[in-house]
């Protein structure tokens, strides 16, 4: 349904087992055809699933309290595997990290006050939370260098 509403100029009608629509249109219409697709998550099925169908995997840090570079590496290089084995193409990647950046340092270390408040932070500095892979906080220097070990493990695209 999705793939037929990305290119027909009718509505488009699906009866499925879990869900159904009528008469849906979809504009404007995507400029590839077929547009690419990106997965995002980390859970095995996920991977799995880009492996399969996707184009690209752009898992947010914020899942399951972030994910290392060394996850994230890792994660891709299984899921390229995977899919050279079922003879499919590249797989790009990308991730999206939440970020704060500021020339200000009042405001970079007030950022990470208020996050120590919560227990997931208590008592964390700047350099675990970049660290952790949840957010990226800190001067424009200091937020690229917490994203560069992720750039290093194949980030090829970022979202902030």
């Amino acid at each position: 349904m999705l793939f037929r509403s990305w290119t027909s100029t009718e509505p488009v009608t699906f009866e499925g087992k879990h869900y159904q629509v009528r008469d849906v249109n979809f504009w404007p219409k995507p400029v590839q055809s077929p547009p690419p697709i990106w997965f995002g998550g980390t859970s095995p099925s996920i991977r799995r699933g880009v492996a399969q169908l996707g184009d690209g995997w752009a898992p947010a840090a914020p899942q399951l309290g972030g994910f290392t570079a060394e996850f994230f590496r890792e994660s891709l290089d299984a899921i390229r595997a995977s899919a050279k084995e079922q003879g499919r193409g590249e797989i790009r990647s990308g991730g999206l990290f939440l970020t704060s950046i500021s020339e200000n340092s009042k405001d970079i270390d007030a950022t990470v006050a208020l996050l120590n408040q919560k227990p997931d932070y208590a008592g964390m500095s700047l350099a675990d939370i970049n660290a952790r892979g949840t957010m990226m906080i800190g001067d424009p220097d200091q937020v690229c260098r917490a994203i560069e070990p992720y750039a290093k493990a194949g980030v090829e695209e970022v979202n902030m």
